[in-house]
């Protein structure tokens, strides 16, 4: 770390016996101005639960990229991650990807998916940050969930897993099979 108008930090960690860094970042602070970046690859869940305050019972591996810049005021963030193996009972999910960004108080979804076996379930569109703010003036979702080869098993574990309560619903849908 170096300490002058300018801060500028890098890191790289790494724990037991793996033979690389699990995660790197590294970045500057100046004139009020922020720019970092991260990245990790195939973190095991379970290291990551112990650094929680609400530990979780969910395994898997996690990779991440990101980038943070702008202000302490107005920050600006593009970040991607992946989990591979997602097990939190009842919920096992194959993959879980998103590449999402944070700006101007939304996050704009650029893509995300979830899948188990052949089902699989995208969506992309934004949120506001302060959506349960019921003091802010537009909360609104525009968000676009599309899904293909999903069976009974997917959507009841889903739903079995999750209250989704208030939502409203326009589906287009179809169902194909015997």
């Amino acid at each position: 770390v170096e300490i002058a108008d300018t801060l500028k930090f890098q890191s790289n960690l790494s724990y037991g016996e793996m033979e690389d860094d699990f995660l790197r970042c590294s970045g500057s602070y100046s004139g009020g101005q922020i720019n970092a970046e991260w990245g990790a690859d195939s973190v095991d869940l379970d290291f990551i639960t112990h650094f929680l305050i609400q530990k979780s019972d969910a395994i898997g591996t996690i990779s991440t990229t990101g980038e943070l810049s702008g202000t302490l005021q107005h920050p600006q963030v593009r970040a991607k991650f992946s989990i591979e193996n997602l097990e939190r009972s009842p919920v096992r999910f194959d993959c879980i990807t998103m590449d999402a960004e944070l700006r101007d108080n939304l996050v704009q979804v650029h893509q995300a998916k979830l899948q188990y076996g052949q089902s699989q379930i995208q969506a992309y569109g934004t949120i506001p940050v302060n959506l349960l703010n019921s003091e802010m003036e537009n909360r609104n979702v525009d968000l676009i969930i599309q899904g293909s080869d999903l069976n009974f098993d997917f959507v009841e574990m889903v739903h079995d897993a999750y209250n989704f309560e208030n939502l409203i619903f326009d589906i287009r849908s179809n169902i194909t099979g015997t």
